[in-house]
């Protein structure tokens, strides 16, 4: 069956002599590899389309039960040219692909994880802040995937821990997650304290994952690598495959 969708292009290998295999995550049929014949010709109209953070709409030869579907056509919807003119930029865009391809299943319904990426992808080609874009497109992830933390009361008595709330630290617990107060930290074998600071803006996340705010969140170095850890935290323990993330090294070069 021949199917048209929209795409972002994850990562592509060489395939034989003159082919190419590209990992997609598209609109309508979640992830999927396509091949694409004679791409790596110099004279192919597929080639130069088909690199890593493109959005496409492609239209491809879809098999049920087949690993591997043949495209035929693709057509640049818009190309994130700032995004590989800056480190600073192309490491968090790097690691939206990663960590969508690691969440993403073939054949469901991507339009919600692929309208997250596109998000996230266009507020950072458009100047925004990049860790700040990152950090709230992995909250928004953990949204999808049914996992959203909520880090203003405490997971065991329930009392108000966030901004607000006169407290000038928490713990996060190291077993299954969630933020604790002082007092019940003290029953706890495993949690590591919080900086007030951390906790606003993973709060200020949380709200924006509902739509309740925008995306310009930016924070200091150091209060970015501990929301990071914590909302990766939360990543590895619910989903499968988050371990070892290769864009981890590129995280080590904004810090």
């Amino acid at each position: 069956m021949i199917v048209k969708t929209e795409a972002i292009v994850l990562k592509r290998m060489n395939y034989r002599d003159t082919s190419r295999i590209v990992r997609l995550l598209t609109r309508d049929f979640g992830l999927i590899s396509v091949i694409a014949k004679g791409a790596r010709d110099r004279r192919s109209r597929l080639g130069p389309l088909l690199d890593s953070l493109n959005h496409l709409q492609v239209v491809f030869y879809r098999k049920a039960g087949r690993d591997l579907h043949l495209i035929t056509q693709c057509d640049m919807v818009h190309r994130y040219s700032t995004l590989t003119e800056d480190l600073a930029r192309l490491g968090p865009a790097i690691a939206i692909l990663e960590l969508a391809g690691t969440a993403s299943r073939a054949e469901e319904d991507g339009q919600p994880l692929f309208s997250a990426v596109a998000d996230s992808l266009k507020s950072i080609d458009e100047g925004n802040d990049p860790s700040g874009v990152l950090l709230r497109f992995e909250m928004g992830l953990l949204s999808l995937l049914g996992f959203r933390p909520d880090f203003r009361f405490c997971v065991r008595c329930d009392s108000p821990v966030g901004p607000g709330s006169g407290t000038k630290t928490a713990n996060f617990r190291l077993t299954t997650g969630g933020i604790i107060c002082n007092p019940c930290s003290r029953s706890e074998t495993a949690w590591q304290e919080i900086s007030t600071s951390s906790l606003e803006v993973l709060v200020a996340l949380e709200r924006s994952s509902r739509g309740d705010s925008a995306y310009q969140i930016t924070c200091p170095q150091d209060v970015y690598r501990e929301s990071r850890n914590i909302l990766r935290f939360f990543l590895r323990t619910h989903v499968d495959g988050m371990n070892n993330l290769k864009s981890e090294t590129v995280f080590s070069t904004l810090e």
